[in-house]
């Protein structure tokens, strides 16, 4: 409510405060999104490391939102450049969308894509972690319990399958059509992953076409595919899961089909 300008001198009257006393932290300042951005790194910039977003999608906007958000963040490094502080990133403080049906793990597939390519999202952390099932009001958290049990929201089964197939190196990757993915490899290059989400409501036959003179030997598939509004119940706690399939490569090409409203991961060893 302070505008942006009135709170970037806010910004740096704590900023500075701080770091009188704790010059090692790291600070963030909240965003004021792309039209107030500009502005805050202008006044404030020096003052603070990262700025914060907060985001919670309405959960039809699976497939939408986050091609909107990486069409936002895509144009951000150049007014940071331009900013007096050029090394600033963004950290995602607060991320989901609002359900745990099925809708929220494919966002969650493609938020998670959209973050791992664009190299100005420093971090990320999503909310909620956990909830009790009868705070209906924020029926969106990652693990749901009550006082005999629990269950994994889609966007908790689909983080921790990233998270189990994490690999730290970026390879350049192309898709089309209805796919988005995001390829890495290991340190040594000996095992590839990819990661794609086929937020479409059809089934996409690909040929996957692998460049550099990487020939793998074997490989598996992780997927998990669910109607939109299925969901893991206290009942039902692995409804929706990742299900691990081997795959028939040939070496730098094979077929693979990606059903309807699915998220698969693949990984590839040569």
């Amino acid at each position: 409510g302070l505008g942006v300008e009135a709170y970037a001198q806010r910004v740096m009257r704590f900023s500075r405060a701080i770091r009188e006393r704790w010059p090692g932290l790291t600070l963030y300042a909240c965003t004021f999104w792309e039209a107030g951005d500009p502005k805050l790194l202008e006044i404030a910039g020096k003052d603070f490391n990262l700025i914060s977003y907060h985001l919670y999608d309405d959960p039809n906007a699976f497939a939408s939102g986050p091609r909107n958000h990486e069409a936002t963040w895509s144009r951000y490094p150049a007014f940071i450049a331009q900013s007096p502080n050029p090394e600033v990133k963004l950290a995602v403080t607060e991320w989901n969308a609002q359900s745990t049906d099925w809708r929220t793990g494919l966002f969650c597939g493609g938020l998670l894509n959209v973050m791992e390519r664009q190299s100005v999202v420093r971090m990320a952390s999503p909310a909620l972690f956990l909830r009790r099932v009868d705070a209906t009001d924020w029926d969106n958290a990652f693990i749901n319990h009550d006082h005999r049990g629990r269950f994994p929201a889609p966007n908790y089964v689909v983080m921790k399958l990233y998270r189990e197939h994490f690999q730290p190196n970026r390879v350049a990757s192309k898709t089309s059509g209805a796919l988005d993915a995001v390829a890495t490899v290991d340190d040594a290059g000996n095992r590839l992953v990819l990661k794609v989400v086929n937020a479409g409501n059809r089934a996409v036959d690909a040929v996957i076409r692998l460049g550099g003179g990487f020939a793998p030997r074997a490989g598996t598939a992780w997927t998990v595919r669910a109607e939109l509004r299925e969901r893991n119940t206290l009942d039902r706690p692995n409804r929706i899961g990742a299900r691990a399939a081997r795959l028939r490569v040939a070496r730098g090409e094979f077929d693979h089909r990606f059903p309807a409203y699915s998220v698969t991961v693949l990984e590839l060893d040569r």
